[in-house]
């Protein structure tokens, strides 16, 4: 049986046991090394925190493919908390029931699927291109 350390957190393992030069990600934005996926990672972790997230709290992500998706799902698995990816094409009724269901105490959105998310979303932050949502 493999023993991890009680401090073991997956995200740094993964973003900082690669050569910080080594490609990681391509999206439509651009190519992000390890070394900048790691930067975003720790700035993701950092917003989401702002937002007065603990861990163990959930953050639902209803983000397009991108850099700042992995950036923002490995943040807050950084930070402790647990992220909840959602699927970019449901209704606001659904994405309603899977946020409350979730319990999660932010929604993460990027910019364009902001519309089909539900009524009396409060914004209280901006990272990136991505809105951050407190729950009301």
């Amino acid at each position: 049986m493999i023993e991890l350390p009680r401090a073991y957190n997956a995200a740094v393992d993964l973003v900082e046991r690669n050569d910080p030069d080594r490609l990681a990600i391509i999206d439509d934005a651009g190519r992000y090394t390890y070394g900048e996926v790691g930067e975003l990672v720790a700035k993701a972790a950092g917003a989401l925190a702002a937002l007065g997230v603990q861990p163990e709290q959930r953050v639902a992500l209803c983000m397009l493919d991108s850099v700042d998706f992995v950036a923002t799902f490995l943040g807050a698995i950084r930070l402790g908390a647990v992220p909840v990816p959602l699927n970019t094409m449901l209704t606001a009724d659904d994405y309603r029931y899977l946020i409350a269901d979730s319990r999660a105490r932010v929604v993460i959105a990027s910019e364009p699927l902001l519309a089909k998310l539900p009524a009396g979303a409060i914004p209280a932050a901006i990272w990136r291109q991505q809105v951050a949502t407190a729950i009301a």
